[in-house]
């Protein structure tokens, strides 16, 4: 269970939620016009790659729940929810609920 937030910090979903030893992906975007063109699946092909590389056996990422259509992918190419917590509501994110720690194995 997430501590309480202080409904202040706008950040406080991403510092409680980490992976310890894992290649974090702070973020990923694709333009609307070019979504379902493999070009999300390819970025995180080559994030896979670099964490490989760089000798970490995990990936691990934060994505909003209500971003349903990033998830899918996350979960179709291997990551799991392993924690939650509150989206501190700001006036420049448009996404409510909580915010979502995904995990995937290099391998």
């Amino acid at each position: 269970m997430p501590p309480p937030f202080d409904g202040a910090d706008v950040f406080a979903p991403y510092k409680y939620l980490e992976a310890p030893d894992t290649w974090y992906i702070c973020g990923v975007a694709v333009l609307r016009e070019f979504r379902g063109h493999s070009i999300g699946t390819g970025l995180m092909r080559i994030a896979r790659e670099q964490a490989l590389a760089r000798g970490y056996s995990r990936l691990s990422l934060v994505v909003f729940e209500e971003n349903t259509a990033a998830v899918r992918l996350y979960k179709r190419i291997g990551y799991e929810i392993i924690n939650t917590a509150p989206i501190v509501p700001h006036p420049l994110i448009r996404y409510g609920g909580d915010a979502l720690l995904m995990v995937a194995s290099v391998s």
